[in-house]
């Protein structure tokens, strides 16, 4: 992610944002921004979806999950971030 953030960097002077994943482990998503927060990127997104597929019953196989599925491994998942 450190070269790709330094070659967008380098490429352009428009808003860098980077979005992570709610099924990432949190070591990984703690690696990615401390290198968002290096390379300056204007914000981090996250918690956006999910796409583990257990979360709702019935859903399909494709595309991302939200809302009220995901509310409350959502806010694990933010806590432990914020936590660091």
């Amino acid at each position: 992610i450190k070269d790709l953030l330094q070659e967008a960097t380098r490429l352009t002077n428009k808003p860098i944002y980077i979005k992570i994943a709610l099924d990432l482990e949190i070591e990984k998503a703690l690696l990615l921004i401390q290198s968002a927060i290096e390379y300056k990127v204007s914000g981090i997104i996250i918690n956006n979806t999910s796409n583990n597929y257990s979360l709702l019953e019935g859903a399909k196989s494709f595309g991302g999950i939200s809302g009220e599925a995901i509310k409350q491994k959502s806010k694990e998942f933010f806590k432990a971030i914020a936590k660091e």
